[in-house]
């Protein structure tokens, strides 16, 4: 597989999961999107 038809999946892959509803991200809180989300909880898991 060439690294376009990779990135095409990787970004059709994330636009269906950001379909399926706020999820975390909207219960922690309302405003933080999902890419938000994403990086707090990979700063967490980094220690900061």
């Amino acid at each position: 597989m060439t690294a376009e038809p990779a990135i095409e999946t990787i970004q059709r892959e994330m636009t269906i999961f950001a379909r399926r509803g706020p999820g975390p991200a909207g219960r922690m809180h309302p405003e933080l999107s999902l890419v938000s989300y994403t990086l707090l909880g990979h700063l967490e898991e980094k220690g900061g």
